[in-house]
């Protein structure tokens, strides 16, 4: 995937833009916050986003409680930047540091939207374990739509897991915006290959908006009728009633964008998984 291959060359180029050749003091500062890194991220290992991965219900329960671990939660929300043992290290390991931050965000998304529930806790009809349940090889290619249509109508029944999904779709354009963004403040970063990257990133969300599928299922999302689907469900309004805005930061917690039906493959490819 083109969006895949372009950050990576940009992490591969932005840490070859050093401009003099680093003296002794500034190796070991270098390599310190390099050894602060592999440690801190074999400390993290357990909280890698794997969301996509997940297939089964009982997976993901596991899976996102670990998520919403104070552990967890601090890694998604801890900057690279800030790490003590990097905070003098070269120009270019802070802009890779910088690009690290942004995928982490969006990594923190990802798992959001995987592990996000309804008002009554279970597991939003898009998830991957929900579609687990709805399609399998032997279905046909007409009858695994018609279970997607089935499970893109019953997300409507909950105003909670549809604005996740919309919320979602948001997120992924935003990260682009933020991947160009940080790139484009390194310095001395080549002209062309910053171009070549905002192309390419561009061409994948606009392929991904024309997406007939994409489209047609963001258009239902946000439809009048789907709302009605919401506001004629008594399980959701009495449970959106009793609830505090408090709550739905709690209750969401860690829920990105890993909308798992064949419909939205292509979504899931534009991820970067951690």
């Amino acid at each position: 995937m083109k969006f895949v291959k372009s950050f990576l060359t940009v992490l591969a180029a932005s840490s070859s833009l050093a401009l003099t050749i680093p003296t002794k003091r500034q190796e070991d500062i270098n390599m310190k916050c390099q050894m602060a890194l592999s440690k801190y991220n074999l400390e993290n290992q357990d909280c890698k986003n794997k969301i996509s991965s997940i297939q089964t219900e009982e997976e993901l329960k596991s899976y996102c409680e670990k998520m919403n671990t104070d552990k967890c939660q601090k890694f998604y929300t801890t900057s690279f930047t800030s790490i003590p043992e990097c905070k003098d290290a070269d120009p270019s390991i802070q802009s890779s540091l910088a690009l690290m931050d942004v995928m982490l965000k969006q990594g923190l998304s990802q798992i959001q939207t995987g592990c996000a529930t309804d008002e009554q806790g279970n597991f939003c009809p898009l998830s991957n374990a929900e579609k687990a349940k709805r399609v399998n090889s032997n279905m046909t290619e007409e009858q695994q739509r018609e279970s997607f249509d089935a499970a893109l109508k019953e997300t409507c029944k909950s105003k909670k897991c549809t604005d996740v999904y919309l919320s979602a779709f948001d997120n992924l354009d935003k990260f682009t915006n933020d991947l160009i963004e940080t790139v484009s403040k390194i310095e001395n970063y080549p002209k062309d290959e910053l171009e070549k990257m905002k192309k390419e990133l561009n061409d994948d969300m606009k392929k991904l908006k024309e997406d007939p599928d994409v489209s047609k299922s963001l258009e239902y999302l946000k439809s009048n009728e789907c709302a009605a689907e919401a506001k004629s469900n008594p399980a959701a309004n009495s449970a959106a009633e009793g609830k505090t805005d408090g709550d739905d930061n709690k209750s969401g917690a860690i829920s990105s964008m890993t909308f798992s039906s064949t419909l939205f493959v292509t979504l899931a490819l534009l991820l970067f998984t951690l």
